[in-house]
């Protein structure tokens, strides 16, 4: 019994480090990359994506570099400002902790200086080499 339960305090903070730095890494690639290149230097979006990567935009799927980048740098150019932020670890059977991440944001957007509209996203990166990259993305304007 004191075996188990120490090696149930062990995960437990085993799982408590990755949380934290899944949520810490999760803030950082909202904040401080995707919404800053998004929102100032749309034509190097496509770093963040590849082949297998899927986006859902208000109810419109597109895929792969070759579909979802030329749509993103269509849009009007726009601001974002986040008013919040989770993230947690997806790690499927065989996986390695946070090989995936999950993220959900919710804030504004505005597009050409028209008046904010709340939006809500989510975002599945996947790892590949040691980096992340989108694997999935689902946004939608909600006003």
């Amino acid at each position: 019994f004191l075996l188990a339960r120490h090696h149930h305090q062990v995960a437990s903070m085993v799982d408590r480090t990755n949380i934290d730095a899944s949520s810490s890494g999760g803030a950082t690639f909202v904040k401080d990359h995707y919404y800053n290149i998004f929102d100032q230097s749309r034509d190097k979006l496509f770093q963040f994506y590849q082949d297998s990567s899927t986006m859902v935009w208000n109810g419109t799927p597109y895929a792969g570099l070759q579909g979802i980048v030329p749509f993103l740098t269509s849009l009007p150019s726009t601001v974002h400002t986040i008013d919040s932020i989770d993230c947690q670890m997806l790690n499927g059977p065989g996986s390695t902790p946070m090989s995936n991440l999950l993220i959900q944001v919710s804030g504004r957007v505005t597009f050409n200086n028209t008046p904010a509209r709340t939006f809500t996203q989510t975002f599945m990166l996947a790892q590949l080499n040691g980096s992340y990259f989108i694997s999935y993305e689902c946004q939608r304007l909600t006003s």
